[in-house]
């Protein structure tokens, strides 16, 4: 929750990483922005050790990218086939 927040502006990222237990360490924070810019795998650096987003939320992302590309393609499948008997 306090990674949400701080990508959102309403709290400040150095506050965050103290209100999750960690250090803040701005020099690895800065020198790794770029990382909390990219669209995946998601990273919001507290310091070396430590990021602000939980380590399940990467492999989620993945999972439920699959799942909706199954569910699209099987839809797909399902009315070309319907349409093919008709």
């Amino acid at each position: 929750m306090s990674g949400l927040l701080s990508q959102s502006g309403l709290m400040d990222k150095e506050d965050a990483c103290r209100l999750d237990g960690a250090g803040y360490d701005s020099g690895f924070a800065e020198s790794h922005s770029a990382d909390s810019q990219r669209p995946f795998p998601l990273h919001d650096w507290c310091s070396a050790h430590h990021d602000l987003v939980p380590a399940w939320v990467n492999p989620t992302v993945v999972i439920c990218g699959a799942l909706a590309l199954l569910a699209v393609t099987t839809a797909a499948w399902g009315a070309i086939t319907q349409r093919a008997r008709s």
